[in-house]
């Protein structure tokens, strides 16, 4: 299953002006005055959005899932006849023999990712709206910014996510029962994989980011930063924010994975024992955080002014490394091929050690 997203652009050289006025109530109530821009890409001289009610702008998000599944069972019976001489005797004659396997395997991928919604004005942006603008997966630039929120102003980033697992099953039996002679015996082995991968991190970081003419944003109610920033190239004289109350949180970026494999066997020739081959699991992982940032400047936050509390305590003022984006780092093939090699080399190595031990006479447990 897969989700294609198709990049929708608006531009305009000189003033590119969205606006929502409103109008009689419809039958439920509503009288609209809301903006909503949803994978847009905005660009203009000037730009202005200009909501009586809500202004929203959101990213447009694509999902991709496959999955896949196989089974296979087969059996086979029959006689045999022949055989050779060696050091157990003669394993000549016939007899009947049968041999089964079996295997299954299952892997499923899912992702989601997002087109950032975007307003590029290389002169003023200029955002108004009676109630809230709520930004998500939203990047706002101009040279200068300036913003007035009846409600509450929330900017929030978003995360690609990446989710991939895979197991496999294999197993062989064969077996043999001599009628005459002494060629009766049993072998077989089961191999097993599993590998698992998370990824979840944001790519474009939500925010306001301002040129050399600053921002200059009041906001009526709250103001709240999700892994979001607004940033500034202006001297701080020139960036202002004015809240009636304020929050930000940070986001967790995540990758990691792990694989393991392994191999059981066994044969009555060699005494029947099972060898087991665990490999070694391959992984790995890393973490990055997103966090909220605001720009050098004047903040000021009505409520502090009333209550004491400094609620811009922890907030980072470093727009520029704010971000802290994952890059990927599972790669399926690559992964694949280490836990082979692992196999590969434990079978070896078992093999080596029973060679050593059967050189030396060494018997079971000494």
């Amino acid at each position: 299953h897969g989700e294609t997203v198709r990049k929708s652009s608006v531009s305009h050289g000189g003033t590119l002006q969205f606006k929502a006025t409103g109008g009689e109530a419809d039958a439920k109530g509503d009288t609209g005055g809301d903006i909503l821009l949803k994978g847009l890409q905005t660009q203009g001289k000037d730009i202005v959005i200009d909501a009586k009610r809500d202004f929203i702008g959101q990213s447009q998000a694509a999902n991709q899932s496959t999955e896949s599944k196989s089974k296979r069972y087969s059996a086979d019976v029959g006689l045999y006849a022949g055989g050779q001489s060696g050091k157990g005797g003669s394993s000549g004659g016939w007899g009947v023999y049968t041999a089964l396997e079996y295997s299954e395997s299952s892997t499923a991928l899912s992702s989601l990712t997002h087109e950032e919604n975007t307003l590029n004005a290389s002169g003023t942006l200029t955002i108004k709206s009676g109630r809230n603008t709520d930004l998500s997966g939203t990047i706002a630039k101009a040279d200068a910014i300036r913003a007035k929120v009846g409600g509450n102003l929330t900017l929030t980033s978003e995360q690609d996510v990446d989710r991939y697992r895979q197991k496999s099953l294999s197993g062989q039996l064969e077996g043999r029962v001599a009628v005459q002679g002494n060629d009766t015996g049993a072998s077989g082995n089961l191999t097993y994989s599993q590998t698992r991968s998370d990824y979840a991190s944001v790519q474009e970081q939500t925010g306001l980011y301002a040129g050399k003419g600053g921002f200059d944003i009041e906001v009526g109610g709250h103001t709240q930063l999700n892994g979001a920033v607004i940033a500034s190239e202006a001297d701080p004289s020139l960036n202002r924010l004015r809240t009636q109350t304020i929050g930000f949180g940070d986001i967790t970026n995540k990758a990691e994975y792990t694989a393991v494999g392994g191999t059981l066997s066994f044969d009555t020739a060699g005494g029947g024992t099972p060898k087991p081959n665990i490999t070694v699991p391959v992984h790995d992982r890393a973490k990055g955080t997103t966090h909220s940032a605001i720009a050098a400047g004047t903040i000021e936050v009505l409520q502090d002014q009333t209550t004491g509390q400094d609620s811009l305590a922890g907030l980072s003022r470093d727009t520029t490394n704010a971000n802290g984006k994952l890059e990927r780092i599972f790669d399926a093939k690559k992964v694949e091929e280490q836990v082979e090699i692992g196999q590969l080399v434990g079978e070896i190595g078992f093999r080596a050690v029973g060679d050593i031990a059967q050189a030396k006479g060494w018997k079971d447990g000494s």
